[in-house]
């Protein structure tokens, strides 16, 4: 779980690939939308507010996406290091209780 959020905004005027990008991404998020059962409701994309809003949101989604991933590695990471640390100083009797209690 984390303690933060993420907002995300861009500024100046998107170009051709931008608008693209966007338009893309809004693409694959309605195709899964309209697979979906039921059917979900698509992002809108009829003006250039509707896409930078439904972009944006596509994206923060991604974002969040991002953050979890990174949270959920580092603290695997923190464990793998205990993991290791406390088997390095383990006798080979609380190694083999260790494997036992995994493996059951």
């Amino acid at each position: 779980m984390s303690a933060i959020t993420f907002s995300v905004d861009f500024s100046g005027t998107p170009d051709e690939f931008d608008r693209a990008a966007a338009q893309f991404v809004i693409d694959a998020e309605n195709a899964r939308r309209a697979a979906a059962d039921p059917p979900e409701t698509p992002l809108p994309d009829s003006t250039a507010a509707e896409v930078k809003a439904s972009y944006l949101g596509e994206l923060g989604k991604a974002i969040d996406s991002a953050h979890a991933n990174y949270a959920k590695a580092a603290r695997t990471q923190e464990i793998e290091q205990q993991v290791r640390a406390a088997w390095s100083d383990a006798t080979d009797a609380q190694r083999a209780a260790a494997l036992a209690a995994l493996t059951s």
